[in-house]
């Protein structure tokens, strides 16, 4: 939902121009959205052979006779402006007629890349590229949103989120770099009468991009080391910003700083900064894990089992967890259930968190009488556990919670 509260539907590729679908809520007419450019979809589809009755099923006989009305017109123009915008201008050609720029339209989305999983989930059938048919359930789903018979997603949920780490970064600098060493390299090789791999491929060419990364990175930075707290603290911290994240903290959405019940177990919702960067910039916790896709889990205990288990994030939100220092095999338990915290029965819960200390990263655990503590308190103090200065005779303090 935006601030205007229209909706929309963002389609974020992982191969492609990303763009959204939105609606004119007083005409009923269908947009596709690539930047400001806002394109009428009924044309679009129309041109990719699709009838009126294949987008009924969709979105009703009268919505479909509504964008008929509106769009009819603008037929040419909408499939011209959408060609101009996803074809690339190599391959765009001065005599191409509405049916051939229709084919490039469609050559052009085949050749996206889109989450199954994620698509999965929220439009409830799994997409790996764009088609008319992703179009088609996308804007039904935002259809149904509209007149309250869904629910809107929960865009900064974990479960549609990879965490990237600097040796992913590192990677895909050198394979922007691939082409031009390749040349450098063949090259060598063509020149060389006598083959010496130490010359040919000197360690050079990935070291010296190491070391522009760790200088100039927006992500790179040196841990001041105050105490080993502030050390593992700064191994387990995570940003929304810099590479491959939000470009600047102006352009931060509200809805990016605040908790959500995926976060559980896998991020700190205390160990952030009082700054304008609250929320954007967190800490892991200690059983926070992640595979080399970058999907996130936590480390908790099978309730019918009783074993540990990796669960997704998704699933956090989905699932009932209960939380820990409770007795889940007797009567009411307190616990996150599918997103939200309740009460339920020993046979309703599908995990439990091991340890309350789970929950939070190294500092935080540190801040005594945690339970008891104010959140914004909380915050505070797991800030300063971080730089607290080491004593060199230190004794063991007299109360301890």
């Amino acid at each position: 939902k935006r601030g205007s509260d229209e909706l929309e539907t963002s389609f974020n590729l992982a191969k492609g121009a990303n763009f959204r679908l939105s609606m004119n809520t007083t005409k009923g007419g269908l947009q596709m959205e690539y930047g400001s450019s806002k394109i009428p979809m009924y044309p679009v589809l129309k041109g990719m052979g699709l009838q009126d009755t294949d987008i009924a099923k969709y979105w009703g006989k009268d919505l479909v006779a509504r964008n008929r009305d509106l769009y009819q017109r603008a037929s040419d123009t909408a499939v011209s402006k959408l060609y101009e915008k996803i074809v690339p201008k190599a391959e765009q050609t001065a005599s191409s007629n509405k049916e051939e720029k229709t084919q490039a339209i469609l050559r052009a989305y085949d050749s996206t890349e889109l989450d199954p999983n994620t698509t999965k989930a929220t439009l409830k059938k799994s997409f790996s590229k764009v088609t008319p048919e992703s179009l088609l359930v996308a804007s039904r789903k935002l259809l149904h949103v509209f007149r309250g018979e869904e629910e809107e997603d929960q865009r900064d949920s974990l479960e549609y989120q990879k965490v990237v780490g600097p040796e992913d970064i590192f990677k895909e600098r050198l394979q922007l770099r691939a082409r031009e060493l390749q040349w450098k390299i063949r090259n060598k090789l063509d020149l060389s009468p006598n083959v010496n791999i130490s010359k040919v491929m000197p360690s050079t060419s990935t070291s010296n991009e190491l070391k522009r990364f760790l200088s100039t990175a927006q992500l790179a930075s040196l841990p001041s080391q105050i105490n080993p707290v502030e050390i593992l603290d700064s191994s387990l911290a995570v940003t929304r910003l810099g590479e491959g994240g939000i470009s600047s903290d102006r352009a931060v959405p509200v809805t990016a700083r605040k908790l959500h019940s995926s976060m559980l177990g896998i991020l700190d919702p205390f160990r952030t900064p009082e700054s304008g960067n609250i929320g954007i910039e967190q800490r892991f916790t200690l059983a926070a894990k992640r595979d080399d896709e970058g999907n996130l889990y936590s480390t908790m205990l099978d309730a019918k089992t009783g074993k540990e288990v990796n669960v997704l994030a998704g699933d956090i939100s989905r699932k009932v967890v209960a939380f820990p220092n409770q007795k889940t095999k007797t009567g009411n338990v307190d616990a996150m259930v599918r997103g939200k915290v309740g009460k339920v029965t020993p046979e309703e819960v599908d995990f439990v968190i091991k340890h309350s200390t789970h929950m939070n990263t190294v500092n935080t655990n540190l801040v005594p009488l945690l339970d008891s503590t104010q959140g914004n308190r909380v915050v505070m103090g797991a800030k300063m556990v971080g730089q607290a200065m080491p004593l060199l005779y230190r004794e063991k303090p007299l109360v301890q919670s």
